[in-house]
């Protein structure tokens, strides 16, 4: 007898029992499709960034002003990824529920809308920001001569547990450039 063939299912990355809308600090790591090289090159120890890097790094730094509660901070572009940290510093504000989402259904069968909402993203969380960054330099790339631009699905994180943590991630980052000839990723390896 043949096994029926099961759909393909990709586990989540994130860590499940974390609340990622959660005052926290965290490190995150998002890489262009396929590891292409499409954000500049690295002389000298130095990214010297293409316009779609400019515009990765803008949109980057663009985060806090539109996300309440939002601090990024060490952030660096690479040829084929990025890394950054962001901070949230909530202030006792709580992340609220989807609002498509009926606060009770008439049978006690979960809805397509209630099913939904329990494995989204909720608004103002780590998934739903990154998300939206990547939307928004991917549309602008595709908007001006980029029609192939993608991302990598998902992106890495790491939620930073203290001072110690946070100097050592903050030196990765700053010296990211200068070992970008050791990075496994990088197109001569």
């Amino acid at each position: 007898m043949v096994k029926p063939k099961q759909p393909h299912r990709r586990d989540s990355l994130r860590l499940y029992s974390w609340d990622y809308s959660s005052e926290a600090w965290y490190f995150i790591t998002i890489c262009t499709k396929n590891r292409q090289l499409l954000f500049g090159d690295i002389l000298a120890d130095h990214l010297l960034q293409s316009p779609l890097g400019n515009i990765a790094r803008e949109h980057w730094s663009q985060i806090s002003e539109r996300v309440k509660g939002i601090q990024l901070n060490e952030f660096v572009i690479m040829p084929n990824h990025l890394h950054g940290i962001i901070m949230f510093q909530l202030n006792g504000r709580r992340v609220g529920a989807l609002h498509a989402t009926p606060l009770r259904s008439i049978s006690n069968e979960p809805s397509i809308s209630q099913r939904m909402a329990a494995i989204s993203p909720k608004p103002g969380s780590l998934a739903v920001i990154i998300r939206s960054y990547k939307s928004s330099v991917t549309r602008w790339a595709r908007r001006n001569g980029y029609p192939d631009f993608a991302w990598q699905r998902g992106y890495h994180d790491h939620i930073i547990r203290d001072g110690t943590d946070l100097s050592r991630i903050r030196r990765y980052i700053r010296l990211n450039p200068m070992r970008w000839s050791l990075d496994l990723y990088h197109h001569a390896n």
